[in-house]
């Protein structure tokens, strides 16, 4: 598990299910904003490699067990 912070780039090194969409591993996202909730944090990601933008909002946890760092914040 690692601490999350905006900015950080994250790569996906194992299928995850986000509402629905599977997200394949080698995937990779950047923290955009995490958002404290009273259970767990969420999270929102910007989608790299994509023509279009898109984000996703995700669970914390989400992120830290199906995802490694691929580059720390600035």
């Amino acid at each position: 598990m690692f601490k999350l912070e905006i900015g950080q780039e994250l790569e996906f090194i194992e299928p995850a299910t986000v509402d629905g969409r599977t997200i394949p591993p080698g995937t990779r996202v950047r923290v955009g904003y995490i958002q404290t909730e009273l259970m767990e944090p969420r999270v929102t990601v910007v989608v790299l490699g994509k023509d279009a933008p898109e984000t996703l909002t995700v669970d914390r946890h989400v992120l830290t067990l199906h995802c490694r760092v691929v580059t720390r914040a600035a």
